[in-house]
């Protein structure tokens, strides 16, 4: 997903969340009750449209079970 921001640079945020919620049968309400995130923020970083902070990004993981590299790899945006 490309993303128009206010400079005019398109950026895609890219991770491996959607697809492991998908491995593990998890919806966006099942991650929303683990982390206290809302469903809108997590579908959000899902999509691509934003970058989780890190404490975010590792409170995603623990929940998932996964280590921070797995869901958000290092070269996770392009522009």
């Amino acid at each position: 997903m490309e993303i128009l921001n206010p400079g005019g640079i398109e950026v895609i945020y890219y991770n491996h969340l959607g697809k492991i919620m998908y491995e593990l049968n998890l919806s966006f309400g099942d991650l929303e009750r683990v982390t206290a995130l809302s469903k809108s923020y997590i579908w959000k970083i899902e999509r691509g449209e934003c970058a989780p902070t890190l404490p975010v990004a590792y409170k995603i993981c623990r929940a998932l079970g996964y280590s921070i590299y797995d869901v958000f790899p290092e070269d996770g945006y392009r522009l």
